[in-house]
């Protein structure tokens, strides 16, 4: 309650009163009640409040139990809902893009498990407007070791990253012709684009939370995996060409890059494969090939600039070279003609 103090301003007190005297029949006769002095924080209150409001930072909590939600109100203006609106982990899932709500079940799951996350999400509001959040949340344990409820924060960042236009844009262009997953630390498949389920033809829950053994096409070497690993473990990006294996056991030749993802302690903890389809490819070059074999035809290129050569499978078999021991360079390939010829 809020009290007028003596020097003209206004104070917040918490009352508690106690019954101290009832008559014969029961009924209350005295009361004695203390008023305390709470202003300092309700003040603190107030101020959170502001701050949460000027940061755009909202709290929220989640029992690990019913799945119900506390938001503060800075949340539930983020999110453009009615403060007396009672939310839970199912609703709130459907306050995301199709996209991020994988992501986030995700994350949720895992920290009622013990692990806490820091991640961006794309929020569709009440009012069907788009906004880039950072939701961070950690598990709560109680005295048996358990994970009893999640407490976090919400922020809209969408302002900061308006200023990333042109990155976001071109993200958006590798999002629609590659095929997008994300990994955990252990390889563990958190989400995929569209693009991975149409060229792999697997469904989302045959995917999630699996690895990419189920893609594996069988024709590399423990060593092979062992080096990916080991580069990109030690934060450096992979890049290469992989012939992975269709659900319906049929190939397919993608261009990879593998890019560790680290924290804001510089702690890898994801792992982000963009793969580009160059399965035409491939089977254009294997049908040339085999033109070219049958055919006893071979085919080269040379780079005025760089001096480089480049021969075909086929040449490599008509001059008898090894093709282990490297490209030949302009003065290896005109050895390799006739003297009559070479001018």
């Amino acid at each position: 309650n809020l009290l007028s103090h003596e020097n003209g301003t206004w104070i917040w007190v918490k009352k508690k009163k106690k019954i101290t005297k009832r008559n014969d029949l029961g009924k209350p006769l005295y009361f004695m009640g203390v008023n305390y002095n709470i202003t300092k924080y309700k003040e603190a209150e107030i101020l959170s409040l502001d701050i949460q409001g000027i940061a755009k930072i909202g709290g929220w909590e989640l029992d690990s139990v019913s799945g119900d939600m506390i938001w503060t109100a800075e949340t539930y203006h983020i999110y453009e809902i009615s403060n007396n609106v009672p939310m839970n982990r199912s609703t709130i899932l459907l306050c995301f893009s199709s996209y991020d709500q994988e992501r986030m079940d995700y994350y949720l799951s895992n920290c009622l498990k013990g692990e806490s996350f820091r991640e961006i999400f794309t929020l569709i509001d009440k009012k069907g407007v788009s906004k880039l959040v950072e939701m961070v949340g950690k598990p709560q344990f109680n005295s048996q070791g358990t994970v009893f409820k999640i407490r976090g924060t919400i922020q809209d960042i969408t302002e900061n990253q308006n200023k990333d236009y042109e990155l976001r844009q071109t993200l958006l262009a590798i999002e629609r012709s590659a095929d997008v997953v994300v990994t955990d630390k252990a390889g563990r498949i958190i989400t995929a684009n569209d693009n991975f389920y149409k060229i792999s033809g697997y469904e989302r829950n045959e995917i999630l939370g699996c690895d990419h053994r189920v893609i594996n096409s069988g024709k590399y070497s423990k060593e092979f995996f062992k080096n990916m690993w080991s580069t990109i473990l030690s934060g450096k990006i992979w890049s290469g060409e992989i012939e992975n294996k269709r659900k319906d056991g049929s190939a397919y030749f993608v261009q990879t890059v593998i890019s560790p993802l680290a924290d804001i302690e510089g702690k890898i903890q994801r792992f982000l494969a963009i793969r580009f389809d160059v399965t035409k490819q491939k089977v254009s070059e294997r049908l040339l090939e085999e033109a070219q074999s049958s055919a006893k035809i071979g085919s080269w290129s040379y780079h005025v600039k760089t001096q480089n050569v480049e021969w075909s499978r086929q040449m490599y078999k008509l001059f008898s070279r090894d093709p282990g021991k490297g490209v030949p360079d302009r003065e290896s390939h005109l050895k390799a003609i006739h003297p009559e010829d070479q001018k």
